[in-house]
């Protein structure tokens, strides 16, 4: 397959596949497992970041929700303990408060790879990790804007690099950057929805708040190895372990039940469930804002009960095809097995590929493309010379590896 047009739902939804057609054959076999992910989501380490330095294996970052997941009838009789006082109030805050002074990170840094190299040496030289058992190497927030074309369908690009037998898939953040220097008030409203986040976790969780906790995850699709940093909110009872962790997020209060309305928060809600499904995360928090952005309500689910909402009111692709939680991971396997059935001559030299999304005139119309492209500016900016050198040095010892 040269492209992967957006029309390929419609086959996934109705499995209108003909063996005669090339494409169609490609789709079948990459859908011929039932499983979302072929080995499900493992947490291979886990890190606290604070001032650009990674402490593997602590949790001093890891903050705890405020909200209980377990009402037992028993605590629900009980006096609250006077601790409990001094907890800050959860609806009405005003999730402006500080926005003055908030100064976000740079696109830079967000999409930074660091953090995935770092782990991956931690890794090899600490839990007997082989080059063998990396092939696409890559970001969870990376990973999430590849999943959400279809939701939002809008341009998007992002650089695929092949080396050494492994892929390193990276959003262009450059282009994001570009498009917002072209809109600034719309750069402005980006910054304080951004900040009413940032604003959301802190008040429902505690814990250090100049540090940031990290799980280090690899699943498979179809046997292959996919691994990426995913950044954790927060979880409960401080504890470690993907079944812990707790997803936040907000959205505007609903004004109505009008279907649009409905639509647009099922988009979040898929998105939503799309950041839990790659690390198992088992429970998420959405704040309501209300129109002058203050909590107005809060509801949780577990990732059953997000599946369940939005399958039954899937998201509109175009007016005869929607999204549900089975076809957006469909969609992704066929992805990335396309992106892994790229022929590489030579392995050893980084052969880069821009893999784009490009709207048509008709929406269904719509792919994604893979082009080569000549820019070795792009591969030392992602993979840095330490880690060019890291690798290098354990194709070469590969008894390195097992020290």
């Amino acid at each position: 397959m040269d492209r992967i047009p957006l029309s390929v739902f419609e086959k996934l939804n109705n499995q209108d596949l003909c063996s005669d057609v090339p494409e169609d054959r490609f789709v079948s076999k990459c859908l011929r497992s039932q499983e979302t992910f072929s080995t499900p989501c493992k947490e291979w380490t886990y890190f606290t970041k604070g001032n650009n330095i990674l402490e593997f294996h602590d949790t001093t970052g890891l903050n705890k929700v405020l909200i209980s997941f377990t009402q037992p009838a028993k605590k629900r009789k009980q006096k609250k303990p006077n601790g409990s006082r001094n907890q800050p109030k959860i609806i009405g805050s005003d999730l402006t408060e500080g926005f003055s002074e908030f100064k976000p990170e740079s696109l830079k840094d967000v999409y930074s790879f660091d953090d995935i190299l770092r782990s991956i040496q931690y890794l090899i030289h600490n839990k007997k990790f082989n080059l063998d058992d990396l092939k696409i190497v890559t970001i969870r927030r990376h990973l999430q804007k590849l999943m959400t074309i279809p939701i939002y369908k809008q341009e998007v690009q992002f650089n695929v690099i092949y080396w050494k037998g492994m892929i390193f898939f990276a959003y262009d953040w450059k282009s994001e950057s570009t498009n917002n220097n072209d809109d600034n008030s719309s750069s402005k409203y980006h910054k304080l929805m951004q900040y009413t986040g940032f604003k959301f976790e802190k008040v429902l969780s505690e814990g250090i708040k100049d540090s940031n906790f990290y799980t280090v995850v690899q699943h498979c699709v179809d046997n292959i190895p996919v691994i990426y940093t995913a950044e954790i909110d927060c979880s409960i009872d401080k504890e470690k372990g993907l079944e812990n962790y707790v997803e936040l997020k907000t959205h505007s209060k609903l004004p109505d039940d009008k279907i649009s309305t409905i639509n647009k928060l099922n988009k979040k809600l898929l998105s939503t469930f799309i950041q839990t499904k790659f690390i198992d995360c088992q429970h998420s928090i959405v704040g309501f804002r209300s129109t002058d952005l203050k909590i107005a309500s809060i509801k949780k689910y577990t990732q059953r009960e997000l599946a369940s909402v939005i399958n039954s009111f899937p998201v509109f692709l175009t007016d005869k095809c929607s999204i549900n939680t089975k076809s957006i991971f469909q969609w992704y396997n066929l992805v990335i097995n396309w992106i892994v059935s790229k022929e590489i001559t030579d392995p050893n030299t980084p052969q880069i590929f821009r893999l784009s999304f490009k709207r048509a005139q008709e929406l269904i119309n719509s792919y994604l493309i893979m082009e080569k492209i000549q820019d070795d500016t792009i591969f030392n900016d992602l993979i840095p010379k330490w880690f060019q050198s890291f690798i290098i040095n354990t194709s070469n010892n590969p008894l390195y590896v097992h020290d």
